[in-house]
């Protein structure tokens, strides 16, 4: 017999639609268990913190796209890779608005369990983000 719940992968797809593109920050609540595990350096924990993590980039950064490609999924488990182009136009992390235009690289893997998302591992490129808002010297 034939699960009625979407597959992993549509689940993925399904949150980064709603709160990455279309910016539902409501979708959070519904996307993502209540015990949420993030493994994402400085990020904090649970839901609460995705809102953190999520209220540091709008306040930071305006005209956000976020492209996101090669998904695999294996299991309850989807990773995929990244780009989150958009403006430094407020403080982030400190440093004043630069009015730079940034794009920011990553990959992120999450464990779905019971249709939502309940555990994220992520990597980004920071070193690369510092280079293009001129705080390290770089290309």
């Amino acid at each position: 017999m034939k699960s009625s719940m979407p597959d992993a992968k549509s689940i993925v797809r399904e949150y980064l639609s709603q709160v990455w593109d279309k910016q539902d920050r409501s979708a959070i609540d519904r996307c993502i268990a209540t015990g949420y595990i993030q493994h994402a350096r400085a990020t904090p924990p649970g839901r609460e913190g995705v809102k953190a993590f999520f209220a540091m980039i709008d306040s930071g950064f305006s005209g956000a796209e976020y492209l996101a490609e090669d998904f695999i999924a294996e299991g309850d488990k989807v990773s995929w890779r990244w780009v989150l182009r958009a403006k430094h136009t407020g403080t982030f992390q400190g440093l004043p608005a630069t009015g730079k235009p940034v794009a920011i690289s990553g990959m992120s893997m999450v464990r779905v369990e019971d249709g939502k998302l309940a555990e994220h591992w992520g990597e980004q490129d920071m070193l690369g983000l510092l280079q293009q808002l001129g705080v390290l010297p770089g290309k």
